[in-house]
């Protein structure tokens, strides 16, 4: 029989590895855990309304962030920051939300009934894209460049992990699009 003193003494090696490993992963659910809140559909306080389906805006971004993943578990870049590029690509959409739903109701009318992208609509009504606001907001966290970029631009890749989350999203909406002409 072992101590309690003994078990600690004999199980420390593990547990400092434990520590390595899943530190990391504890601060990302930390520092993340409001933003996954809201896009699991959290309510916004009172004054503040919501203009997207953020239940859908979690799945699509969990999706696309499995989709990247994928993609990269052949190729040289890491899996882990495919990943978090993928899943916070679309989080300028959940800032445009928070705080300009009116301007965000106003650019997604006038993709219906002029058509065109929602990032040009986005561009000509605010004068900065969702990418753009995710990307300042990757900056604001502290996420590595190569993250920021892919969030940047993910609508316009200019590199590895950009093609990588783009690729993803487009797959994403593809696959959407199919489910819904299934329905």
């Amino acid at each position: 029989k072992y101590s309690s003193e003994g078990l600690i003494v004999r199980f420390l090696p593990l547990l400092v590895g434990l520590r390595v490993v899943c530190l990391p992963v504890i601060k990302f659910l930390e520092l993340f855990d409001p933003v996954i809140r809201r896009l699991a559909g959290v309510p916004l306080p009172a004054a503040q309304s919501a203009v997207l389906d953020r239940a859908a805006l979690w799945r699509h971004s969990a999706q696309v962030a499995a989709i990247a993943r994928v993609l990269v578990q052949r190729g040289r870049l890491y899996r882990d920051d495919a990943y978090v590029a993928g899943l916070l690509h679309d989080i300028g959409m959940m800032v445009l939300d928070a705080h300009f739903p009116k301007e965000l109701r106003q650019i997604l009318e006038r993709c219906k009934k002029e058509g065109g992208t929602r990032v040009q609509a986005e561009a000509d009504v605010l004068g900065i894209t969702h990418a753009a606001i995710g990307a300042l907001a990757a900056e604001l966290w502290r996420l590595p460049a190569t993250i920021q970029s892919a969030i940047k631009q993910h609508h316009a890749p200019d590199g590895a992990l950009a093609d990588i989350v783009h690729a993803a999203d487009v797959l994403s909406h593809g696959m959407e699009a199919g489910d819904d002409a299934a329905a």
